[in-house]
């Protein structure tokens, strides 16, 4: 394992903090385009992933409570995106799957972010587009394994400091 420095550290952590801002300015601009929230892009590009699935597995690979889930499942639900089935062996658990015009609404959202982040990378050579490629792979899982390992430590204002 490699020792990072207290400066190193703080280099990382600032270079995520841009890439945050950057990637969070970028979601809105490609959400917004799309008529869809973030959170509702996420979803669909999930039931893209997998096609049918529930509550209870959306809700681990987004990272976020089924609450939000099922609130965001309602709505794409009511504006026609998706189908909400009780389970075949389960009656209490949900599938969800996509329907023609969620599939529909899912290509237009691939489309669009593979076209704008083409151009990203033909700001690159070939070496760095395949370096920045695996790092985003790395980082990414080591960051879901983090997340999902751990608990968070806690916030910095507990506890008076």
């Amino acid at each position: 394992m490699h020792m990072m420095t207290e400066k190193d550290i703080k280099d990382f952590r600032r270079g995520l903090r841009v890439i945050e801002r950057e990637i969070l300015l970028r979601l809105r601009q490609e959400t917004d385009c799309c008529g869809v929230t973030f959170a509702q892009c996420h979803l669909l590009l999930a039931l893209d992933d997998s096609r049918e699935t529930g509550i209870q597995d959306l809700s681990e690979t987004l990272g976020t409570d089924k609450a939000n889930i099922s609130r965001t499942v309602d709505s794409l639900a009511e504006a026609g995106y998706i189908y909400r089935e009780p389970g075949m062996k389960d009656r209490r658990r949900v599938a969800v799957s996509l329907t023609s015009k969620g599939i529909e609404q899912t290509n237009a959202i691939h489309k669009l972010c593979n076209d704008e982040y083409r151009k990203l990378f033909e700001g690159l050579g070939a070496e760095e587009a395949v370096k920045v490629r695996e790092a985003v792979g790395i980082i990414a899982d080591v960051m879901t394994r983090w997340r999902t390992e751990k608990p968070p430590a806690g916030c910095c204002a507990e506890g008076g400091n």
